[in-house]
């Protein structure tokens, strides 16, 4: 990364490099091997890609897409325009800690995945419209200055939900909003992150105020997470334990569904994967281990 610092400043800054090659160096995700065919690979090559593996900030200052169209502008005619409904405690928490600027974040991710499930499939034209790329890119960018920020655990209990929270905005980033391979090594690394982050907290405490947010945040992480792994068993029993402390053992798939994407959408074949892990969850064999 220092190397390509460098030979970025040579070139007198990012703003004098094109738009492609300016994408090339901040985000994008593939290399030359020896072979000089294009190939994704498990070791950070971008500025995100390095910050995300390393959880640093970006080295790079932050290129401002705020002048794009609402992404509204261009979803088909018959869609409606998700709009997330934030729960009072959280916008009370953000708010309090100086970090509302995540709720509008919030809101673009959102609107990011709906819009990933109402396109048409394999449509590109839908995403180079819109600039997918470049909004996945802020929303990426903006999570990583504030995790950097946050990655402590407060000693105001209902604060602990903001560090949890944006281990999992990130993660959520790499599963349900990137459109590029990226390897599992590091969403091995994001999930390992996420669980760390919750175990350092109360869970007691946050299923208290946040136990949708709880369940949004566990649900994604037993998704993402490796088959048969050690992440996947836990995230599994902690899911168990809060629809157990919420009377939610009962529910079906639908009223599961509601809830998750109330909290933030799950994109399609994302949430085809979360329904998986929500079975296992329920699974009474591991269950009667406990």
């Amino acid at each position: 990364m220092n190397g390509l610092e460098q030979m970025v400043n040579l070139k007198g800054g990012l703003y004098n490099l094109s738009a492609v090659l300016r994408r090339l160096i901040l985000w994008y995700v593939f290399h030359f091997t020896s072979n000089q065919k294009y190939k994704h690979t498990d070791i950070p090559r971008t500025d995100l890609l390095y910050a995300t593996s390393w959880q640093s900030t970006p080295r790079f200052p932050y290129i401002d897409f705020s002048h794009l169209p609402p992404l509204s502008t261009f979803l088909p005619s018959s869609s409606p325009n998700p709009i997330l409904t934030f729960n009072n405690c959280l916008l009370h928490n953000l708010i309090q800690t100086g970090n509302g600027t995540l709720l509008p974040i919030l809101q673009d991710a959102h609107e990011l995945a709906h819009f990933l499930d109402v396109i048409p499939p394999q449509d590109t034209s839908y995403l180079n419209e819109a600039s997918y790329p470049d909004r996945v890119y802020s929303i990426e960018h903006h999570t990583l200055e504030l995790l950097a920020q946050n990655d402590i655990i407060m000693d105001d209990s209902p604060a602990r939900i903001i560090a949890p929270l944006l281990h999992s905005l990130l993660l959520y980033t790499y599963t349900n909003l990137r459109l590029t391979p990226v390897g599992g090594q590091i969403r091995r690394t994001l999930v390992g992150r996420l669980r760390m982050s919750l175990e350092a907290t109360e869970l007691t405490v946050l299923n208290c105020s946040f136990a949708a947010e709880l369940m949004w945040m566990l649900t994604l992480g037993g998704t993402a997470a490796m088959q048969g792994g050690e992440d996947r068993k836990w995230f599994r029993e902690q899911l168990w334990w809060v629809l157990n402390r919420n009377s939610a053992l009962e529910w079906n798939w639908e009223q599961m569904c509601r809830v998750l994407r109330g909290v933030l959408w799950l994109e399609r074949e994302f949430l085809e994967g979360c329904q998986g892990f929500w079975i296992e969850a329920l699974d009474l064999e591991w269950v009667a281990d406990l």
